[in-house]
């Protein structure tokens, strides 16, 4: 249960409007982190290497959003919801549109070639990953699950007016 885990009220003992929690970086911790990014670094640095692994993000995911879900309890979601719709709408704003123009911006500047895809890259929804991350640092779990609801089911609907918008402003690589 959460419970024997340590994972109680607002998962960490954090709140909606981001004070409090804050857990320790112990060992197993960073160890965790060093091998997430370290094999993310390795599947795009040697592909080739990567390629008989291909199947187990997906699988991966699969297992882990299914463990998440299995904890979560609807009515302390809604309450999350209800409690800081303020700070959700902003949170979600900053990630779907305004990190996305501002790396389209600055790779516009920097790198023309590649400003469409940092703006695709920087519109993608929070990653399921983002969870556990936010376990780890000790934060509002609950808010951090309601990120990456929102942001995945409002992808749709944000990223075809930012293309649009990149591709009227020169975007970078050809939309076709």
């Amino acid at each position: 249960s959460r419970a024997e885990h340590g994972v109680t009220g607002t998962q960490t003992g954090g709140n909606m409007n981001g004070n409090g929690g804050g857990a320790a970086l112990n060992r197993g911790n960073l160890i965790l982190m060093a091998a997430a990014f370290s094999g993310m670094a390795g599947g795009v640095t040697f592909p080739a290497l990567a390629e008989p692994l291909a199947w187990v993000p997906k699988g991966g995911m699969y297992l882990f959003l299914f463990l998440c879900f299995i904890a979560i309890d609807l009515k302390e979601t809604w309450r999350g919801i209800r409690s800081a719709p303020g700070v959700i709408f902003y949170l979600t704003s900053v990630k779907l549109v305004l990190l996305p123009l501002l790396l389209w911006g600055v790779f516009r500047l920097i790198f023309p070639e590649y400003a469409l895809a940092a703006l695709l890259l920087g519109a993608a929804p929070v990653g399921v990953v983002v969870p556990v991350f936010a376990i780890i640092l000790g934060v509002d779990f609950t808010l951090v699950l309601i990120g990456v609801a929102v942001t995945t089911l409002l992808l749709p609907v944000t990223l075809p007016p930012l293309t649009q918008l990149a591709a009227q402003f020169g975007g970078g690589a050809a939309l076709d």
